[in-house]
């Protein structure tokens, strides 16, 4: 009977590797030169198929998804632009009415291949770029840049739609930032991407529970990817995941998902870990892991992906009467005004907030200590919700007062993305509910917003 395991253990981990995941085989556009107005960048292919399967489902949009070789993304984009035409209105409109608030301007332009002269584009000269069309290719490179290869990988050229086989060991040529937050486009250029064939024998460790990428273990620190993905519709969602070592129940680190990362044995005799993705909008998910001998028949939501270990992380929202922390809005001291970090937070919850029309909440604004003092105000009319740099206006009240004003300044900042005052209500608690002692070394902590979910 163990035989026959090993034997299928076998058989799956190398198709599951020589295919790269699940959906390799159904065909990715290479996406051509031209301008797009994308709603989704993907790391992972399969979340990018289920993205654009349920942006299809809405019945709204002509949706398409393609892949870039050189920026190492799906993109999902629902229209194409012709010379001279410009998305910024268009991205402004999504950002505002709809809940795809991630929604920017993209030009990719001609693919510049090292040694060679024609570049890869499909679309004319003069001609409109509409969703659909591109390079069709059956192959499609890993979706996780930085995962090490399996034995039998090699750089590749793309040209005209086609894969062509490079024998030199030159390294890829360097990956372009990422897309920013502006509406400014994201130009994108070509390169060189990798591809992986099916492992050796040799690539594997045979255990008594399966089997195991060689390369997986690194000097007893072992390479993981965290998949954080909302279950409705497959938008990656990228925050924090904590390492607790089980045994003592210690917090090892936190690291970043949608991220390669090395993750250490605990050496607590049984190579365990706690993972718990604990991102804002969405309750905590955990995964127990032995990194050791990481795969059973039963959690399918750990697997390998070439010598990576995959860990998905299907992230589902809060329910009636839960209260969740914004431990990333910050304000400036004594001030109305937050600071620029708060923007990622506070986005999340502008995305919660559009894809439920239904979703009523309670905004909950606290302070540390209850003495009154000076208050630093918004001029009458200023939407700049981020910047000392205005006219600021300085008055003075109490801690339940500064309080209630936090609240409804993240109040207004919602409804300046549609969300209907209706929906929301404020409650200043000044430093009424502290978490600590306001000598405390952790009483920063104290000043906080919380959101209540009132309906569903």
């Amino acid at each position: 009977m163990k035989s026959i395991l090993k034997i299928v253990l076998l058989l799956s981990y190398i198709w599951i590797a020589g295919t790269t995941s699940s959906f390799a085989q159904e065909k990715t556009s290479y996406i051509p030169e031209g301008k797009y107005l994308v709603i989704g960048t993907f790391r992972i292919k399969k979340n990018a198929i289920g993205f654009t399967n349920y942006v299809k489902s809405l019945n709204k949009y002509e949706v398409s998804m393609s892949y870039h070789p050189v920026k190492d993304y799906y993109y999902v984009y629902i229209k194409g632009y012709g010379p001279g035409e410009d998305g910024t209105a268009d991205v402004n409109k999504m950002r505002r009415q709809t809940e795809f608030i991630d929604t920017w301007f993209m030009i990719v332009e001609p693919y510049e291949i090292p040694g060679q002269q024609t570049p890869v584009t499909s679309a004319k000269q003069g001609q409109q770029n509409t969703p659909g069309t591109g390079l069709q290719a059956t192959d499609s490179p890993e979706a996780t840049r930085g995962s090490a290869s399996t034995s039998g990988s090699a750089w590749v050229q793309v040209s005209s739609g086609h894969a062509k086989a490079n024998t030199d060991t030159a390294s890829p040529a360097p990956v372009p930032t990422e897309p920013g937050e502006t509406n400014e486009p994201d130009k994108v250029k070509s390169g060189w991407m990798k591809v992986s064939s099916t492992p050796s024998p040799a690539a594997v460790v045979d255990t008594k529970d399966g089997l195991i990428p060689k390369s997986y273990n690194q000097k007893g620190k072992y390479k993981l990817f965290f998949n954080t993905y909302y279950i409705k519709n497959y938008k990656e969602v990228k925050g924090p995941v904590e390492i607790i070592n089980p045994a003592s129940l210690k917090l090892l680190r936190v690291e970043k998902s949608l991220e390669l990362v090395k993750v250490a044995d605990p050496n607590n005799g049984k190579h365990a870990v706690q993972l718990i993705a604990n991102i804002f909008g969405y309750k905590k998910v955990q995964q127990d892991i032995n990194l050791a001998q990481p795969i059973d028949s039963i959690n399918t939501e750990v697997y390998f992906k070439g010598d990576t270990l995959m860990v998905d992380f299907p992230l589902r929202r809060y329910e009636v009467g839960e209260i969740a922390t914004m431990y990333n809005v910050y304000f400036f001291k004594d001030a109305v005004i937050m600071k620029p970090i708060s923007k990622f937070e506070l986005n999340t919850l502008v995305d919660m907030l559009k894809e439920n029309d239904n979703l009523k909440i309670r905004i909950h604004g606290h302070t540390n200590g209850k003495a009154a003092g000076r208050i630093l105000l918004m001029p009458e009319g200023s939407e700049d919700y981020f910047s000392l740099n205005q006219n600021i206006v300085e008055d003075r009240g109490s801690a339940k007062e500064l309080s209630v004003q936090r609240a409804e300044v993240i109040k207004r900042y919602l409804m300046s993305y549609g969300i209907s005052a209706d929906r929301m209500e404020i409650k200043g608690w000044g430093g009424k509910k502290p978490l600590y002692d306001k000598l405390d070394k952790l009483a920063i902590k104290n000043v906080r917003v919380e959101i209540e979910i009132l309906e569903n």
